[in-house]
């Protein structure tokens, strides 16, 4: 998270719009409508009173045809059905009908989806259900499938017999929690290892139990050729002052903005190695060596992740190039991704579509550096990690990675669904919060919000980095990059790492 986050919807490359849903009546749309855009596919009379509702919707219409009509006369009857009996539901549909038809870019619709969600939640189960037999099953031609195959995106609760059977390998995923919430054998004197949801300093005498815990706490700077650039040194030996003990170093990918604007020193295939001797290991060196603390390698994207995307390609090649620099240095951590969103048509990121893309990365980075720790953040902008439980990443020292800001807090009203999720997972396996954050890009917090957020990290034992650590980037820490003055957000991010600072 940081400046510009409202652009990462604006950066999904594909156009994830729905074919003709609408009923073939041309929409009026007038300034009184609750939303106004474009019209959806209108009859060739153009009759003005050939029309549906005011939210541009043929749901529930005796006289629809098209997807709605097939809705209700094939088998996805009893979905439809459902759907049109419940309050909630039979208003969250015309509203997410109209937001296919009124906005063509994706962003505007997936916005628009986010809102009626909003207005509508009681609804989103018995519509989503009715969607998915709608797109994968009774009506998929006259409903059109997606551009982003919904049937892979959303995957109901169960698998029919005929997928089971289909499933080349069934993996027991409750012997996989127990294998790799296991310590690894042998750990290498040194190393940091995960035994359970405990991160431990091997000694090497074999005997685990002697192993000491340790915590990892610390702040993430901004984009590791922005901190080159201004006396990183100087930036280090301030945040190990403060009791930090880990320093989380974004690389930023060139097509990722920083602050709303291109990332000049971004990583690109070409520029790997410039890139590595000019900013990443002059900056790894003196964290790691010189000052004797561990730095996390953030690869930090903000975006959708679909197999086999220019995207996808790039962290693969990322990996593969990045692993092997730091396979013999125990104090570098390697963080995967650093906020996959996921973000499909129902709003609806599930773990387990990530849990293979995430385990492809992992197995990249297991190939040139077994014992480093690795880090793996879960959809919705490594919000969603409870599925760690269920299906973990299939390897040993994982640590998992949520991201939480006072912000999330506010809009549940007190309540802090995100981090039960952490929680969740933590029961199990180390969760680490990468990035947490409070109060607003120009300053002021709510102590009581911030108390929430680390009071879950002392009641979990979550390992953290808090960001960021600048005087712009926001939620900003500091007034000036130079003084290191803290604002009142960097004076509760020192006391708590003080908590933990050692004598």
């Amino acid at each position: 998270m940081r400046n510009g986050f409202w652009l990462i919807f604006a950066l999904i490359a594909t156009t994830i719009i729905w074919g003709p849903m609408a009923c073939n009546k041309k929409t009026d749309v007038t300034e009184d409508s609750d939303k106004s855009g474009a019209d959806g596919d209108s009859d060739s009379d153009g009759d003005a009173d050939n029309k549906c509702d005011a939210h541009a919707s043929c749901f529930g219409d005796d006289d629809a045809d098209g997807c709605w009509q097939c809705a209700k006369e094939s088998t996805c009857k009893k979905e439809h059905d459902a759907c049109q009996a419940d309050e909630q539901c039979a208003k969250y549909a015309p509203c997410a009908e109209t937001c296919r038809m009124e906005n063509p870019k994706a962003v505007n619709f997936i916005d628009c989806r986010m809102d009626c969600k909003k207005e509508y939640p009681d609804g989103i189960e018995l519509f989503e259900a009715l969607e998915y037999c709608l797109a994968c099953d009774a009506c998929t031609d006259a409903c059109d499938a997606l551009s982003i195959s919904v049937c892979e995106v959303y995957e109901p609760d169960s698998e029919s017999e005929s997928e089971k059977e289909d499933t080349e390998e069934d993996i027991d995923w409750a012997e996989m929690v127990d294998i790799y919430s296991q310590a690894p054998d042998d750990p290498p004197e040194g190393w940091l290892y995960t035994e359970g949801n405990t991160v431990k300093l091997s000694n090497g005498d074999g005997d685990l139990t002697n192993d000491d815990p340790v915590h990892l706490h610390g702040v993430s700077v901004i984009d590791v050729s922005n901190v080159f650039n201004n006396n990183f040194e100087a930036q280090v030996d301030e945040a190990q002052s403060w009791g930090a003990n880990i320093i989380r170093l974004p690389v930023y990918p060139e097509d990722e903005p920083q602050d709303d604007q291109p990332s000049d020193g971004g990583w690109t295939k070409d520029n790997a190695q410039n890139h590595f001797e000019k900013y990443l290991s002059p900056i790894v060196e003196y964290v790691t060596n010189t000052k004797g603390m561990y730095a996390i390698i953030d690869w930090h994207y903000i975006q959708n992740v679909i197999p086999d995307s220019d995207l996808d390609t790039l962290t693969k090649a990322f990996w593969a190039d990045m692993a092997p620099r730091y396979s013999d240095n125990p104090r570098v951590l390697y963080e995967v991704f650093n906020e996959p969103i996921k973000i499909d048509v129902f709003e609806s990121p599930r773990w387990t579509f990530w849990q293979p893309i995430a385990q492809n990365y992992v197995d990249i980075i297991r190939e040139h550096a077994p014992n480093n720790l690795v880090l793996v953040g879960g959809p919705t902008w490594s919000q969603t990690i409870g599925g760690c439980n269920n299906t973990p990443i299939l390897s040993h020292n994982i640590m998992y990675v949520g991201h939480i800001y006072s912000f999330h807090i506010e809009q549940a009203d007190g309540n802090s669904p995100i981090l039960d999720q952490f929680a969740d997972c933590g029961g199990t396996f180390p969760v680490i919060l990468t990035e947490w954050g409070l109060g607003s890009w120009n300053g002021g917090m709510d102590p009581d919000i911030g108390d929430v957020i680390t009071g879950a990290i002392r009641d979990n034992n979550f390992h953290f980095t808090a960001w960021a650590f600048h005087h712009k980037w926001g939620p900003p820490m500091l007034t000036d990059m130079g003084t290191y003055e803290r604002n009142e957000y960097g004076e509760y991010v020192y006391n708590f790492l003080a908590e933990y600072k050692e004598e």
